[in-house]
């Protein structure tokens, strides 16, 4: 046998190596898959710790290992406990990293959390950091789409882009401006002297230092008055 003339301590020294490499997290071959695992949003990816391959990180009390490793961008650590032959174990924040304040709640260094449902948000050493859930909400929508903006959507918490087909904004002031205003044919008639010409909508006067306010489509429009001088030949 190949033990056969060793000292009984240099077998155990022996058969304690294999042991723990038999129960290493580590293969002894690498092999990754083809494709790059796609991560939950907020979870960065990370090089395991042997080295092998590329991994979605761990969060905060998330069990851990070597091939399994935590986000260290996050300020955690996989935390073995008292067994350091242990071969799993839990991530857990790094001793030096601060808790954040968040809405009145105490989060710990590296811990996720979600304040609404269109962030992750993630405590780092007292600072708090977001990300968005609704990215479509930050993009905007193609080219082609006209009058885009953003409607809620029944049973989901992100907004989405429709197109408006409806009619172009400047063309409903057009149409006002030319059918619904008109000068009264006593009220508008000019003369030698600077005056104002009131502006009527519906037979309603505007008085001179009072103002008129049309609201078309979110456009508010402030209806001023115009100062007539004949002995200049202009509008002032």
């Amino acid at each position: 046998m190949a033990f056969l003339g060793m000292s009984p301590l240099l077998i155990v020294a022996i058969l304690t190596g294999l042991i723990d490499l038999a129960f290493s997290s580590c293969p002894l071959v690498c092999q990754c898959p083809l494709e790059v695992p796609r991560c939950a949003p907020g979870v960065g990816l990370v090089l395991d710790s042997c080295g092998c391959c590329k991994v979605c990180a761990k969060q905060l009390n998330e069990d851990c290992s070597k091939s399994q490793p935590c986000d260290h961008t996050k300020g955690l650590e996989c935390n073995f406990g008292a067994n350091s032959k242990a071969t799993k174990g839990i991530c857990r924040a790094k001793s030096e990293g601060r808790p954040c304040e968040y809405n009145s709640r105490i989060y710990q260094n590296g811990e996720s959390f979600q304040p609404n449902c269109k962030h992750q948000c993630t405590c780092i050493d007292g600072a708090v950091g977001c990300l968005p859930l609704c990215p479509q909400e930050l993009s905007l929508p193609n080219l082609g789409c006209p009058n885009p903006r953003l409607v809620k959507v029944p049973g989901q918490c992100c907004e989405e882009w429709i197109c408006d087909e409806a009619r172009d904004t400047f063309d409903d002031m057009e149409d006002f401006f030319s059918k619904e205003l008109s000068l009264d044919a006593n009220e508008g008639e000019l003369t030698s002297k600077n005056e104002f010409v009131p502006i009527l909508k519906g037979g309603h006067k505007v008085l001179p230092g009072e103002f008129f306010f049309g609201l078309f489509n979110c456009f508010q429009v402030q209806l001023l008055f115009l100062v007539v001088d004949l002995d200049r030949g202009h509008l002032d």
